[in-house]
């Protein structure tokens, strides 16, 4: 008797539970999949951008710990540009190389991991829309079958409609954003800093590309491993630059030019900008080639302006300096620290009409 009323109860309990299942509208379950799946495209894309950020605070921390400027210099200038850009690591512009190699694998890695959850996103969107057609369909039918003609013919317009919906027009831009973030046009304008219109800046290269800043620890901890020194005609003094584990580099008439692309040993080069302005050349084809974040030491020995041309001093501004060499009285001494891709005016640049050194600062005019 007991399990008879229970039995009972559990049947006038589940009553309405079936009344809701039979009022369900199939429509409604296929455009609450489409809602989940456009969550999960954009919780994708704060999970990709807090990847980067966890990669970026990584390896800096292993450049710090292993004393590696050009690892840090790169890993600071992505994690600044993070904060503007999240996703300013998924590609980099044909013309930003140099890039250390766990940079550029960790980055491709994350571009490969984005690109197959696309993929599997439309096919999930391609199974919804396909499931919901289906329904239609048996749907539909099943309303003839009831001589419910009107009533199909409603219903079949309004599925005809689901394609159309707001809710799958959302979904279809969350994939189309996330595939953008992979597009190089998409972050073209990442690496293309803000100009201020100076004198200085509308001299420089038009496809110059300003990565990096002077506050950058990369940067810093490169100072702090280099010494050099330049003497004008005046100062009576040598010139030269001093590297770790190397012999000291005698500067010699016009410019010496100490240079670390990534990757490679040091080159060294010397332009006697005194005598001949092809040389010029040649210092603009050898900056202008040399990958972005290379570190470089210039000094000026005896006199470097003479046959210093304008595209030279243009080509300086592409690796920080301010104020360059061409506006110097004639025989000046000359020094500068930069990167390729620093921001005019960041570099560490001295000068005056006799001898310079660094590190010091009572040399330095400003």
């Amino acid at each position: 008797m007991n399990r008879t009323i229970v039995l009972l109860k559990l049947f006038a309990f589940s009553l309405p539970l079936f009344a809701q299942v039979r009022d369900i509208d199939p429509m409604e379950v296929h455009l609450e999949n489409v809602r989940v799946q456009t969550a999960r495209i954009n919780m994708m894309k704060e999970h990709l951008a807090e990847k980067n950020r966890m990669g970026v605070t990584s390896l800096k921390e292993h450049a710090h710990t292993n004393r590696e400027p050009d690892v840090l210099l790169w890993s600071h200038a992505l994690e600044k540009r993070m904060e503007t850009f999240p996703f300013a690591n998924l590609h980099l512009p044909d013309s930003v190389t140099g890039m250390p190699p766990p940079l550029v694998q960790w980055s491709t890695r994350i571009r490969e991991e984005t690109k197959g959850r696309i993929q599997e996103a439309k096919k999930k969107q391609q199974l919804i829309l396909g499931a919901a057609t289906r329904d239609m369909e048996q749907h539909v039918q099943n309303l003839v079958r009831k001589n419910e003609i009107e009533t199909a013919q409603k219903d079949r317009t309004r599925f005809a409609m689901f394609d159309e919906s707001n809710e799958v027009k959302r979904l279809e831009n969350a994939i189309r954003n996330l595939e953008r973030i992979l597009s190089p046009k998409h972050h073209r304008h990442d690496w293309r800093n803000t100009r201020r219109k100076t004198e200085t800046e509308q001299s420089t290269p038009a496809d110059a590309r300003f990565l990096f800043e002077q506050n950058n620890p990369g940067f810093l901890l490169f100072q702090k491993s280099v010494r050099a020194q330049s003497s004008g005609f005046h100062g009576k003094k040598s010139s030269g630059i001093h590297i770790p584990d190397r012999p000291l580099i005698t500067g010699k008439r016009g410019l010496t030019l100490a240079a670390k692309p990534l990757g490679r040993e040091w080159d060294i080069l010397h332009f006697d900008t005194y005598a001949q302005k092809s040389e010029s050349l040649r210092l603009v084809r050898y900056i202008r080639e040399l990958p972005y974040g290379s570190f470089i030491i210039l000094i000026a020995h005896d006199d470097a302006t003479r046959r210093f041309s304008e595209e030279a001093q243009s080509t300086l501004y592409r690796v920080g300096a301010e104020k360059g060499i061409k506006p110097l009285p004639y025989r000046s001494s000359y020094l500068l620290l930069g990167i390729k891709g620093l921001r005019p005016g960041n570099a560490h640049e001295q000068f005056n009409d006799s001898y310079v050194q660094f590190p010091a600062t009572q040399n330095r005019q400003e």
